[in-house]
């Protein structure tokens, strides 16, 4: 069975594209076929990774308009393909036109009419982005009848509002039956593994291409591969709970 994985997020800048960039590794080490999709009209972020298997589909028309024949060539693709899991990076300007053609054309249901999972990710920042993407997360949640694992990144600060935590938030209890795991991007020490996993980020380099460079001292290759590690072994834990 193929797996559709979408990215969505109404605000940008919150760590999507990482937290795409990161999944496709954990399931290229897995031993899966991957095929990246990048649909950010601004920020080609995901694309720029190298060692990743992206290619960008512009679904923008010159006149800032929703390109529906370039979406449909993609979902096409995805219903003809086996053996393959396809993670979906979208961003934040064409969050709202993306969610309206998906509804509209009863994207979802196709695909998994077709034999295919759909799962939707969704990025909820910490400190002064949690209500914003908290308000994001819940839209997608009654928007769509799709399960949903939603990203904690605390790189921004606490997941929380006024001492309540992200799990015990109204939004988030009102969709619990569509959430299928919680994976916690921890927030870093900035001049050890946040500048590490920075640099990373800055070259677009993958953990292997990390472990590989020179220009990475044991102690940083040791370093961004605890991190990784630990969000590997949150999305095993996922993985396990969802079979």
């Amino acid at each position: 069975m193929n797996k559709v994985h979408f990215f969505l997020q109404a605000k940008g800048g919150i760590g999507k594209s990482f937290s795409a960039s990161l999944f496709s590794q954990y399931l290229m080490q897995k031993g899966k076929t991957v095929v990246g999709i990048d649909t950010d009209q601004n920020n080609q972020t995901l694309m720029q990774y190298k060692g990743l298997n992206v290619k960008h589909v512009n679904i923008m028309g010159e006149n800032r308009t929703f390109n529906t024949r370039q979406f449909d060539g993609m979902v096409e693709s995805m219903l003809d393909a086996t053996d393959t899991e396809f993670v979906i990076d979208n961003g934040a300007n064409t969050f709202e036109p993306l969610c309206n053609y998906m509804i509209e054309g009863a994207v979802f249901q196709m695909l998994r009419d077709a034999g295919h999972e759909v799962v939707i990710h969704t990025i909820i920042g910490g400190g002064d982005n949690f209500l914003d993407t908290l308000a994001g997360f819940a839209d997608l949640a009654r928007q769509f009848d799709t399960p949903i694992v939603v990203w904690k990144n605390r790189h921004f600060g606490k997941t929380e509002d006024k001492g309540v935590e992200l799990e015990e938030t109204k939004a988030f209890k009102a969709a619990k039956n569509k959430i299928l795991g919680v994976i916690t991007l921890p927030a870093l020490n900035p001049s050890t593994h946040g500048a590490d996993i920075q640099r990373m980020c800055k070259e677009r380099m993958t953990l292997q291409e990390a472990l590989a460079s020179p220009d990475f001292g044991r102690m940083a290759q040791s370093r961004v591969k605890r991190v990784f590690d630990e969000v590997y072994a949150q999305l095993d834990e996922l993985e396990t709970a969802s079979v």
